[in-house]
């Protein structure tokens, strides 16, 4: 009888402990827009005395491509802009969060950030993205959000922004 409500008591422990990781992208987003507020009220030192108007992108790639996470981070940064990655919480990368409760952050990431930047590898056809990463263009298409396509080339270590083209 002992063990069963120590089984029990470990059960709802674990609940209590994912319904706090599930939060924590919300609390990723605000931060950023925090961020992005206090930049573009404060800053005049190389946008020639203006503010600056940083917009928070989402950084849509499928999970192959997760090798890239920080350069194409550190690309959207160079931009001028706030990255909101979807790799960068590392509990995810463990697989301890459902695939589906991941699919559905990434999403609410897609409807509130400015712009939608897809990032994927070259083919014959253009560029090749997953499942989520096209419901992810679809949602971001839904809420009249930018969207931006760029093809990594993984030998020069190079991002190339590129037109819509063939979708594979």
């Amino acid at each position: 009888m002992k063990l069963g409500k120590q089984i029990l008591k470990r059960i709802e422990k674990e609940k209590r402990q994912d319904a706090k990781r599930l939060s924590e992208p919300r609390k990723w987003l605000r931060k950023y827009r925090r961020l992005r507020k206090r930049l573009a009220g404060n800053s005049q030192s190389s946008m020639g005395g203006k503010g600056i108007e940083m917009k928070l992108i989402y950084i849509a790639m499928e999970k192959e491509l997760r090798f890239a996470k920080d350069f194409v981070t550190k690309f959207v940064v160079e931009k001028g802009h706030a990255p909101i990655n979807p790799f960068d919480p590392p509990y995810w990368l463990l697989d301890t969060v459902p695939r589906d409760k991941i699919r559905e952050v990434c999403n609410y990431y897609a409807k509130r950030c400015d712009e939608l930047w897809v990032f994927g590898e070259a083919t014959e056809r253009g560029i090749r993205l997953s499942d989520g990463v096209e419901r992810e263009i679809r949602i971001a298409e839904e809420n009249s959000k930018l969207i931006r396509y760029h093809i990594i080339d993984k030998e020069t270590q190079s991002i190339t922004q590129i037109k819509r083209l063939g979708l594979k």
